[in-house]
């Protein structure tokens, strides 16, 4: 049996120096996984209670970790304070992504309007993930998703024909910049 060829081995100290001299070569980057980085701080009573409260992740019987049930104590949690603060007879916090929050938002605009209007307007800047989730749930509702650059868009353009738009999506940071609709 043949071994490989290594190195002399390092002491802990010298380990040590390497691995802090390979460290100052990295490049602290923004991680803008899934599109969605938002520079958050956690307050620290969430932060203790929960993020590092073993009680939430660890498993009390072999077959069920612990994170499923405490997952849905917390958002049962988040809707109560949700309808306590604002009064309405309830809220929903199931949604966790936003395509799936907006899609449902869109069917829901579908469901309760009397007139049916079938278009669907989607900023350009908006996620494509959540362009493409609404995209397929709109070809069950048969319905149109349009995606236009929202700044130039003509939204007399539907009232012609009585059509009118279902429903406009934007990304929150262009009203910032001033020039998303206000209705």
């Amino acid at each position: 049996m043949k071994f490989p060829k290594f190195d002399e081995g390092l002491t802990k100290s010298q380990m040590i120096a390497h691995m802090q001299e390979l460290a100052s070569k990295n490049k602290v980057c923004k991680s803008f996984n899934c599109m969605r980085y938002y520079n958050t701080s956690i307050p620290p009573v969430i932060l203790r209670n929960i993020m590092e409260n073993p009680g939430w992740y660890t498993q009390y019987t072999p077959y069920h970790a612990e994170i499923a049930q405490e997952r849905l104590e917390s958002l049962l949690n988040f809707q109560t304070m949700v309808t306590d603060l604002t009064g309405l007879p309830m809220s929903n916090a199931s949604l966790l992504d936003e395509g799936t929050a907006v899609a449902e938002a869109m069917a829901m605009c579908n469901n309760i309007q009397k007139n049916k209007k079938k278009t669907f307007i989607i900023a350009s800047n908006c996620h494509p993930q959540t362009t493409d989730i609404c995209k397929t749930i709109a070809d069950g509702f048969d319905l149109k998703v349009v995606t236009s650059d929202l700044k130039d868009f003509d939204y007399s353009s539907g009232e012609e024909d009585g059509s009118g738009w279902l429903l406009t999506l934007w990304r929150e940071r262009e009203r910032e910049r001033g020039w998303a609709p206000y209705f």
